[in-house]
């Protein structure tokens, strides 16, 4: 990720533009799962602001936004928001401005590429990524805030304002979710699991033992795993139906205080059907890391 980021600075590429002419979901719709604040961090990674008396205006006069990134940089560089939809296309409407750096977005967890939003002045409404061309079914749009900005940039923000959608999005309620707590779920090795607010779930499990694995058995197209990366996180394979698919590096910033939660750790298309997905501990972290930890709350299928 870091060298696609690396090559964008310095080939000047920005991902192109096209009109789309789509009705807008405002940037609160349930089908967004914004990270969110862990129990012991400084405050929200996503922010919530609205706009009623500015010019340019944002679509409905609110917006998130978030400048939430830290170093050293890893796999996981800062706040992050998975939008999931069905149809074959997708529009992030944002912001440009003074103030604001260089996004990751990907597509159903593929290759993450990136958006520059660096502009001299303020522009609203923006179309700041276009997505077009999918097939047809369930799919998902993660943008990430990176410690990444043009030179004349003075800041990291990033806005999420609404999205075009070639389709109809897909709100929690309408896929299947398997919480921390779910009796759906299968463990392996030692596992700890505890309750929190700040968990989409309600809480989370966790176990920093090599090989311990937890498993949930789905049916649908799309599948998805959140959670808490944390400075004491490492490196967990990702099976689907007996196969590694990936590998996650859960690290995220230092100290140690358990900044980020809720965050998309995993998204995949699969094909219609039931599978089993399961996330092995390798009892391996990053040059950084503090730990081994495995930290999951909760898996999420559409189908």
């Amino acid at each position: 990720m870091k060298l696609s980021i690396v090559l964008a600075l310095l080939s000047g590429l920005v991902p192109a533009v096209a009109v789309a002419s789509d009705p807008k979901i405002n940037d609160n719709h349930p089908s967004i799962i914004y990270s969110t604040v862990g129990d012991e961090g400084t405050g929200p990674t996503w922010f919530m602001s609205y706009t009623t008396d500015s010019t340019p205006k944002d679509y409905m006069n609110d917006e998130h936004y978030s400048n939430f990134t830290t170093t050293p940089v890893f796999q996981i560089d800062g706040a992050a928001a998975v939008v999931n939809f069905t149809g074959t296309g997708i529009t992030w409407l944002g912001k440009m401005g003074p103030n604001f750096g260089i996004a990751t977005y990907s597509v159903d967890g593929g290759p993450p590429e990136v958006f520059d939003g660096y502009h001299s002045t303020l522009i609203a409404q923006h179309r700041n990524v276009v997505v077009s061309n999918l097939a047809n079914g369930s799919h998902s749009l993660k943008i990430g805030v990176t410690p990444f900005k043009n030179a004349s940039s003075s800041d990291y923000y990033q806005v999420i304002d609404a999205f075009n959608i070639t389709g109809s999005p897909l709100p929690l309620y309408q896929g299947t979710v398997a919480g921390y707590n779910s009796p759906e779920l299968s463990f392996s090795g030692p596992w700890t699991c505890g309750t929190s607010s700040s968990d989409y779930s309600g809480g989370h499990c966790w176990s920093d033992a090599a090989n311990a694995s937890i498993s949930w058995t789905f049916t649908g197209s799309l599948i998805e795993v959140f959670g808490r990366p944390d400075a004491e996180d490492g490196i967990f394979k990702v099976l689907i139906d007996g196969t590694e698919v990936g590998q996650v590096d859960g690290h995220y910033g230092a100290p140690d205080i358990d900044q980020l939660n809720g965050y998309g750790l995993f998204q995949a298309k699969v094909a219609p059907g039931t599978h089993t997905i399961q996330l092995v501990n390798t009892g391996m972290g990053d040059s950084a890391a503090l730990g081994t930890f495995t930290q999951i709350d909760m898996f999420v299928a559409f189908p």
